[in-house]
């Protein structure tokens, strides 16, 4: 198929573009119109071939959809709604059509759910395997925004999912583990899903003083959320990890490291004042208990008085480089 062959394609299968989006696929830029009292939220994350998944894993229809979840998943953790995304396509010359048509069935389901109207982005060739990427726009009221840097002193930090689950998952494919008790596990590494509830239920519990994904692990998220706050989080002896009791016990790892290694997720990592940590705690217990299997965890509390930047473990700093690091790794 011919590069203006696909994009006809593409818009083909568009519904009517939204009020805010004034001008769409079809010219050198879109246009787009934000409402009065919204601030701009802009992301952009990518899924490669052989860094992010493997075909023998992954059907194009979830590959496209993991593209619109990762990015969408940066936008709900700051308080917006997406409205706006853009992909970036880059194709091996050997790929099929079909092929290419199923990564769109996976973009658009993903854009309708999340309420994102594909406005543009770009198509070439690639010398390597699949390469896609998304830059995704989303709109938060006006001081809604709750950055990663907000942690005081004293503040819980807790996660709302599963953290680790996906981790054990990859680990799964990896290794070709097929036993029923890591269905789940596969299944959360290969369709996450993320929380299109959480700006609007913000609004009506304004519990919350930091807040991030965990999408390069948890670890690494609580590192990040001390280093840019400039205090120590002093993590908790005993959290809760019964959902990894299995997982941990067939793929002979621990369920603590699954959950401060793994990537993936796509949880919500938040700080909440202690004065207020008993009503946030009802608050998301009654959420969750009729939304999903999702868990809230209680990981630690933010220390003024420790190291900027570390996390204390067992009363030692632990100086592990926690995550995925996609230079390092």
């Amino acid at each position: 198929m011919k590069e203006r062959d696909l994009i006809d394609h593409i818009i083909s299968r568009l519904p009517e573009c939204p009020p805010e989006i004034l001008k769409g696929i079809g010219d050198d830029t879109a246009l787009l119109r934000v409402e009065e009292g919204s601030d701009l939220l802009v992301t952009t994350d990518s899924q490669r071939e052989g860094v992010h998944f493997r075909w023998e894993w992954m059907t194009p229809e979830e590959v496209g959809y993991r593209l619109v979840v990762v990015n969408a998943s940066d936008v709900y953790s700051k308080g917006g709604s997406p409205f706006s995304a853009f992909v970036t396509l880059a194709l091996p010359s050997a790929i099929p059509e079909s092929t290419v048509d199923r990564l769109y069935d996976g973009i658009l389901a993903g854009c309708h759910e999340f309420g994102a109207y594909l406005s543009g982005g770009d198509i070439s060739r690639t010398t390597g395997g699949l390469d896609l990427s998304m830059t995704l726009l989303g709109t938060v009221k006006k001081g809604r925004f709750i950055p990663r840097n907000g942690l005081s002193h004293g503040d819980r930090i807790y996660s709302i999912g599963r953290p680790g689950l996906a981790r054990a998952g990859f680990l799964a494919l990896s290794r070709g583990e097929r036993s029923e008790a890591l269905t789940e596990a596969v299944s959360r590494f290969k369709r996450p899903r993320t929380f299109p509830f959480f700006p609007s239920w913000i609004e009506t519990h304004p519990f919350l003083t930091a807040a991030m994904d965990s999408s390069d692990g948890l670890g690494q998220a609580l590192s990040s959320m001390a280093r840019s706050s400039g205090i120590s989080i002093v993590l908790d002896s005993d959290p809760d990890l019964f959902y990894l009791a299995s997982a941990g016990e067939i793929l002979s790892e621990e369920p603590r490291k699954l959950a401060m290694e793994g990537g993936e997720d796509y949880d919500l990592i938040v700080g909440v004042p202690e004065k207020k940590a008993k009503a946030f705690e009802h608050a998301v217990r009654e959420l969750l208990n009729n939304q999903s299997r999702d868990q809230l965890i209680y990981w630690g509390k933010a220390d003024s008085a420790g190291i900027a930047g570390t996390i204390v473990s067992d009363g030692t700093c632990d100086t592990r480089d926690w995550g995925f690091d996609h230079v390092g790794d």
